[in-house]
Protein backbone atom coordinates (compact mmCIF):
# COMPACT_ATOMS: atom_id res chain seq x y z
CA UNK A 1 0.00 0.00 0.00
CA UNK A 2 2.87 2.34 0.81
CA UNK A 3 4.48 1.55 -2.56
CA UNK A 4 1.25 2.47 -4.34
CA UNK A 5 1.02 5.79 -2.48
CA UNK A 6 4.64 6.65 -3.25
CA UNK A 7 4.18 5.66 -6.90
CA UNK A 8 1.10 7.83 -7.26
CA UNK A 9 2.85 10.76 -5.57
CA UNK A 10 5.81 10.39 -7.94
CA UNK A 11 3.45 10.21 -10.91
CA UNK A 12 1.66 13.39 -9.87
CA UNK A 13 4.99 15.15 -9.36
CA UNK A 14 6.22 14.07 -12.80
CA UNK A 15 2.93 15.00 -14.43
CA UNK A 16 3.12 18.49 -12.92
CA UNK A 17 6.68 18.96 -14.18
CA UNK A 18 7.24 21.03 -17.32
CA UNK A 19 7.84 19.44 -20.70
CA UNK A 20 10.89 17.53 -19.47
CA UNK A 21 9.87 13.87 -19.49
CA UNK A 22 6.44 14.72 -20.83
CA UNK A 23 6.53 12.15 -23.64
CA UNK A 24 7.30 9.28 -21.26
CA UNK A 25 4.56 10.41 -18.91
CA UNK A 26 2.09 10.59 -21.81
CA UNK A 27 3.02 7.03 -22.77
CA UNK A 28 2.49 5.88 -19.18
CA UNK A 29 -0.87 7.59 -18.73
CA UNK A 30 -2.19 6.57 -22.14
CA UNK A 31 -1.12 2.96 -21.54
CA UNK A 32 -2.74 2.99 -18.11
CA UNK A 33 -5.97 4.37 -19.58
CA UNK A 34 -5.93 1.64 -22.25
CA UNK A 35 -5.46 -1.12 -19.71
CA UNK A 36 -8.21 0.25 -17.48
CA UNK A 37 -10.74 0.64 -20.31
CA UNK A 38 -10.12 -2.47 -22.44
CA UNK A 39 -13.03 -4.49 -20.97
CA UNK A 40 -15.50 -1.95 -22.40
CA UNK A 41 -14.62 -2.70 -26.03
CA UNK A 42 -16.53 -5.98 -26.51
CA UNK A 43 -19.51 -4.65 -24.57
CA UNK A 44 -19.65 -1.40 -26.53
CA UNK A 45 -19.41 -3.21 -29.87
CA UNK A 46 -22.23 -5.57 -28.91
CA UNK A 47 -24.48 -2.72 -27.77
CA UNK A 48 -23.65 -0.52 -30.77
CA UNK A 49 -22.34 -2.70 -33.63
CA UNK A 50 -20.13 -0.93 -36.15
CA UNK A 51 -21.97 0.77 -39.02
CA UNK A 52 -19.72 -1.03 -41.50
CA UNK A 53 -21.63 -4.22 -40.75
CA UNK A 54 -25.10 -2.87 -41.63
CA UNK A 55 -25.11 -4.72 -44.98
CA UNK A 56 -24.86 -8.11 -43.27
CA UNK A 57 -27.94 -10.31 -43.49
CA UNK A 58 -29.80 -10.29 -40.17
CA UNK A 59 -27.82 -7.28 -38.97
CA UNK A 60 -29.74 -7.06 -35.69
CA UNK A 61 -28.27 -10.40 -34.60
CA UNK A 62 -25.22 -11.02 -36.76
CA UNK A 63 -23.98 -7.45 -36.30
CA UNK A 64 -23.88 -7.96 -32.54
CA UNK A 65 -22.10 -11.31 -32.86
CA UNK A 66 -19.54 -9.82 -35.22
CA UNK A 67 -19.29 -6.82 -32.87
CA UNK A 68 -18.42 -9.18 -30.02
CA UNK A 69 -15.56 -10.67 -32.00
CA UNK A 70 -14.41 -7.28 -33.27
CA UNK A 71 -14.60 -5.80 -29.78
CA UNK A 72 -12.57 -8.69 -28.38
CA UNK A 73 -9.87 -8.11 -30.99
CA UNK A 74 -9.92 -4.38 -30.27
CA UNK A 75 -9.71 -5.03 -26.50
CA UNK A 76 -6.72 -7.30 -27.08
CA UNK A 77 -5.05 -4.60 -29.16
CA UNK A 78 -5.80 -1.99 -26.48
CA UNK A 79 -4.41 -4.05 -23.60
CA UNK A 80 -1.28 -5.09 -25.53
CA UNK A 81 -0.67 -1.49 -26.66
CA UNK A 82 -1.17 -0.29 -23.10
CA UNK A 83 1.24 -2.91 -21.78
CA UNK A 84 3.81 -1.84 -24.38
CA UNK A 85 3.45 1.78 -23.33
CA UNK A 86 3.77 0.90 -19.64
CA UNK A 87 6.83 -1.29 -20.20
CA UNK A 88 8.57 1.34 -22.31
CA UNK A 89 7.73 4.19 -19.93
CA UNK A 90 10.39 3.41 -17.24
CA UNK A 91 13.01 3.56 -19.97
CA UNK A 92 11.79 6.85 -21.44
CA UNK A 93 11.23 8.97 -18.34
CA UNK A 94 14.72 8.66 -16.73
CA UNK A 95 16.49 9.18 -20.07
CA UNK A 96 14.38 12.21 -20.88
CA UNK A 97 14.86 13.67 -17.41
CA UNK A 98 18.63 13.04 -17.42
CA UNK A 99 19.37 14.34 -20.91
CA UNK A 100 16.49 16.82 -21.17
CA UNK A 101 15.56 15.51 -24.56
CA UNK A 102 12.44 14.14 -26.18
CA UNK A 103 13.11 10.73 -27.68
CA UNK A 104 9.90 10.85 -29.66
CA UNK A 105 8.65 7.32 -29.00
CA UNK A 106 5.05 7.27 -30.19
CA UNK A 107 2.17 6.15 -28.04
CA UNK A 108 1.39 2.63 -29.19
CA UNK A 109 -2.09 2.37 -27.64
CA UNK A 110 -5.05 2.77 -29.98
CA UNK A 111 -7.27 5.84 -29.73
CA UNK A 112 -9.12 5.65 -26.41
CA UNK A 113 -12.81 4.84 -26.37
CA UNK A 114 -13.18 6.42 -22.92
CA UNK A 115 -10.79 8.93 -21.36
CA UNK A 116 -10.61 8.08 -17.66
CA UNK A 117 -7.60 10.30 -17.03
CA UNK A 118 -8.79 13.75 -18.12
CA UNK A 119 -5.53 15.72 -18.18
CA UNK A 120 -3.83 13.56 -20.81
CA UNK A 121 -3.35 15.04 -24.26
CA UNK A 122 -4.37 12.13 -26.48
CA UNK A 123 -2.78 12.02 -29.91
CA UNK A 124 -5.13 12.20 -32.87
CA UNK A 125 -4.85 9.19 -35.16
Amino acid sequence: MRFLAVSLAALVTLAAAPSVGAEGIQNFLTGLNGILTFPADPVAQVILPPEKLEDMPGYEVTGRIAGLFGGTVQATSRVLGGAYDLVLCPVLIPIELAFRTDLGFPVFSPEPRYELIPWIEYEEF
